[in-house]
Parts: C-alpha cells; structure tokens; sequence
C-alpha cells in the first residue's frame, strides 16, 4: 500500500463518518511503511499495519451501552462497505479505537479488533458488542 492510498482511505473514512455523525471524525493511520522494489524494478511503499481511529462521538450517557454499542455497530458496518482491499492490500487491519465524549471532560475508550468483531459480533445487540470489547480502566 503506498502512501497516496494510505491518505485516500484516511479521507474515505473521515468522509464516511460524517455521514453517521456530522461532529465525530475519523482517520486511518499507518505504523510502519516498507520501501520494496517490485519484479518490475520500480520502487514502492507499503504499510505492514492499518489502525482506524472514530473520536469525538458526543453521547448523553457514558453508561448507555446499548446506544455505545450500537453507534460501534453503525461504524463498523460502516467501514465494511469500504472495499476491504482498499487497506489490506499489503497492510493488515488491526483495530477501530472509538473515543466517547460526554459532558466538558467525561471520555471513554473503546479498542475493537478488526478482525475479532468479523469474526464474533454478527447478530449482537448494542450492548453486548460494547461489552465485548470494553475494558474497564
């Protein structure tokens, strides 16, 4: 995955979650990129890892697991729609960090697997998917 790619799938999400939620943003960020030669002889860049970021959901209740879990459902869906080989080219999906926000200081972070939530969430309600992935501090 070169870096052009990597900025087009940052913009795709960013795009994508203002269509759930004109306040909250998001963005993709590599963490370490590779510089390879192809068979062809020409140079390339491509990310080994793909982290996904959803900050600044505002919510009226940090304790409302089911509308926490249901707005993780939403995003996921949400970013399932992007072709998945868009960001797994080279680079494997690691998480979806959701950053909740209530009143002027209250937060709450929530840390998703790529991979867990394909493999285990389908058919969960909003607060069984919270569950599953929140961790108390």
């Amino acid at each position: 995955m070169d870096t052009q790619r990597v900025f087009a799938i940052d913009y795709v999400v960013y795009d994508a979650i203002k269509t759930l939620d004109p306040i909250s943003d998001g963005f993709a960020e590599t963490m370490q990129q590779e510089e390879c030669t192809g068979s062809d002889g020409k140079t390339f860049t491509y990310a080994i890892a793909i982290w996904f970021y959803i900050d600044n959901k505002i919510v009226v209740d940090l304790k409302d697991y089911e509308a926490l879990g249901s707005w993780i459902a939403d995003v996921m869906n949400l970013l399932d729609t992007i072709p998945r080989d868009e960001y797994t080219f080279y680079a494997n999906p690691t998480t979806v960090t959701f950053t909740f926000l209530a009143g002027n200081s209250e937060s709450l972070e929530v840390i998703v697997p790529i991979k867990e939530y394909w493999a285990k969430a389908d058919g969960k309600s909003g607060e069984d998917l919270f569950l599953m992935f929140y961790t108390e501090p």
